[in-house]
């Protein structure tokens, strides 16, 4: 996931499991071009589904600035 969509996750990448489906989540950057990101989509979940033998899901939100991701923990 890292080198295929390099430079566009500004959070963690979050790996969750419902019963046989693997779901993958995350921010990204707004910035980007919708259709590189359908594209990625796309291809990380067909490529891994194909890897893994089970159906994968990309879920991605976008955010206008990596600042509006900071948390402050009091």
């Amino acid at each position: 996931m890292t080198g295929t969509w390099h430079g566009f996750f500004v959070s963690e990448i979050i790996i969750k499991r419902r019963h046989n489906l693997i779901v993958i989540a995350g921010l990204i950057n707004q910035k980007k071009q919708p259709t590189q990101v359908y594209f990625l989509k796309g291809y990380t979940e067909e490529l891994l589904s194909h890897m893994l033998k089970r159906p994968i899901r990309v879920e991605v939100q976008t955010v206008y600035s990596p600042r509006d991701v900071l948390f402050k923990w009091i």
